[in-house]
């Protein structure tokens, strides 16, 4: 897992200069990529078993506000970047 979230990281670059998407577009892809193998990896397992390696549980211990914030951030920086208002601005 940590080398799926290493490569996730290299591939962000990889995927904006395929795409021309924001950056941010790529690490949300990279996260569902790696709860879906995560899910898959513990799929033989009973539920109580893998419930404490579950994206779920995970997402359940941290502070979400300052998630959404963060990406809130992002998307307002990438809608400014795509209507050119950042580099007029600049």
């Amino acid at each position: 897992m940590l080398s799926m979230g290493i490569g996730t990281l290299l591939f962000v670059p990889i995927f904006k200069t395929i795409t021309h998407l924001p950056p941010y577009m790529g690490i949300l892809l990279g996260l569902g990529i790696v709860w879906i193998t995560s899910e898959i990896i513990r799929a033989d397992k009973d539920e109580e078993e893998r419930q404490p390696f579950t994206v779920s549980h995970a997402l359940n211990k941290i502070d979400t506000s300052s998630i959404l914030f963060f990406l809130e951030i992002l998307v307002a920086i990438g809608a400014l970047e795509s209507t050119n208002v950042l580099s007029g601005l600049a």
